[in-house]
Formats: C-alpha cells, sequence, structure tokens
C-alpha cells in the first residue's frame, strides 16, 4: 500500500528524500512544468491530479527478450533451411 501525499511542498520534500530534487530543479528549468508525481520509497506524491494506473516496461531489454529473441532467429533460419531446394536439378 502507498503513502499518498498531495502538494507542492509534499512532493518536493519526497524528492529531496529520493535525491531528484536537483534533477527536477534542472529540468523545470527549461520547460514549464504543471504536474510533477513521483513514486518511489513505499510513498507516491503529486502536485494536482494522481498519475494514471500504466503498465510500465524497462527501459533497456532484459536477459528474457533476448532468449526469447534469439530462438525466434533459429525458428526462422531452420524453417529457411528446410525449404531451401538445392540449386541444380537434374
Amino acid at each position: 500500500m502507498l503513502i499518498k501525499k498531495q502538494g507542492k511542498r509534499e512532493v518536493w520534500e519526497h524528492a529531496k528524500e529520493c535525491g531528484i530534487s536537483d534533477d527536477i530543479a534542472l529540468i523545470a528549468k527549461y520547460f514549464d512544468i504543471k504536474d510533477v508525481s513521483i513514486i518511489s520509497n513505499g510513498k507516491i506524491s503529486f502536485m494536482e491530479d494522481m498519475p494514471r494506473k500504466m503498465h510500465r516496461v524497462p527501459a533497456t531489454p532484459s536477459l528474457e527478450f533476448y532468449r526469447e529473441e534469439g530462438k525466434r532467429i533459429e525458428r526462422e533460419r531452420k524453417t529457411a533451411k528446410n525449404n531451401k531446394s538445392s540449386r541444380l536439378k537434374y
């Protein structure tokens, strides 16, 4: 269960706990940020709107992804090899 807190002060306190307050300040310097939400350490803090639920995926592919891709490529090679006929037919 996440602890929910709303407000600008709560968001900045949570950002300081996570060590990302300097990063958020740098981003806000160049971009107009209307709402910030942070989910970390069993807490969720947001300024105005609670973030909607979404399925998050890792930024880098996992080892399982590489294994599945390798298996798919091997299957394609085998089917291509089986369907290939000899070049010269007499």
